[in-house]
């Protein structure tokens, strides 16, 4: 016969046994239903941050434009306006954003970095290569594209030609 302490042993010994294979199995399946909802939240969070960044840096350009168009109707010199039409707008920055690569001579888009801002010389466009392609087109390996371009308005009776109302940082967009 068997006495009341060996019972004990034989309870806590099948209570140390852990896991069923059915156990670990629920728990692996809700770990991966956790863990793919977690990935789907940080790219939906990544793709946002890049939009706001992306708005922010072109806010911070229209800004600068502005103060400079104000300060050449200040100056009385709103002529030479035109002249900044196809500037880099970057180079009127105090401090460029970080994820600014500088200017190039026609860039291939293989050559250039994704999440990153570029000049391109040759068609005088200021572009932004994103890193999350999802949010900003369906296309994949597609810039996007803003110039500085001259707003001039009627023209005036006396001088005959178009006078310049300002500047502005409009998006491009191919066809």
């Amino acid at each position: 016969m068997k006495t009341p302490r060996a019972d004990w042993q034989a309870v806590a010994a099948a209570q140390r046994r852990g896991f069923s294979l059915f156990e670990l199995g629920v728990v692996l399946v809700v770990i991966a239903v956790l863990g793919t909802v977690f990935l789907q939240r940080v790219l939906f969070y990544q793709e946002e941050a890049e939009r706001a960044a992306v708005a922010q840096v072109l806010a911070q350009l229209r800004i600068t434009i502005q103060s400079r168009v104000a300060e050449a109707h200040i100056r009385g010199r709103t002529g030479d306006l035109s002249s900044l039409a196809g500037e880099n707008p970057m180079s009127w920055l105090l401090r460029p954003p970080g994820n600014y690569e500088g200017e190039r001579e026609a860039p291939q888009l293989d050559e250039l970095e994704a999440g990153s801002w570029y000049f391109d010389r040759a068609e005088k466009t200021l572009l932004y290569l994103p890193a999350q392609y999802d949010f900003f087109s369906n296309e994949k390996r597609h810039p996007l594209k803003f110039r500085l371009l001259a707003n001039t308005g009627n023209a005036p009776e006396t001088t005959g030609k178009p006078e310049n109302k300002g500047l502005s940082l409009e998006q491009v967009v191919d066809k």
